[in-house]
């Protein structure tokens, strides 16, 4: 091998031919101490990268969708009750009125 670079448990490296190879380390490599060791030891380049970020419109989408969810379940509750704040007017306007007037 000639150079690996080590993202969460993916290893994709150069063999010394110029072969390119990918493989999934079973355990993540760093509860493999001796495998940085054995590389280093044959002179292979180990170089490690954070795993890729989402695209911005995905982390878009997880914020939105339970907001998007949360206003539409308001919307259709306030729908489905449209006679609610006339019923409440009219139990202020008989709580109001004079007891001759009921």
């Amino acid at each position: 091998m000639d150079k690996v670079v080590i993202v969460q448990n993916n290893i994709r490296g150069t063999l010394k031919d110029g072969t390119e190879f990918t493989t999934i380390a079973p355990d993540a490599p760093s509860n493999d101490r001796d495998l940085y060791t054995r590389l280093s030891e044959k002179g292979v380049t180990i170089s490690a990268e954070n795993p890729p970020e989402p695209p911005w419109w995905q982390t878009l989408l997880t914020s939105l969708i339970p907001i998007a969810l949360l206003i539409g379940f308001l919307v259709l509750h306030h729908a489905a009750v449209p006679d609610g704040r006339r019923a409440h007017d009219e139990l202020r306007q008989v709580a109001r009125a004079p007891h001759g007037e009921r």
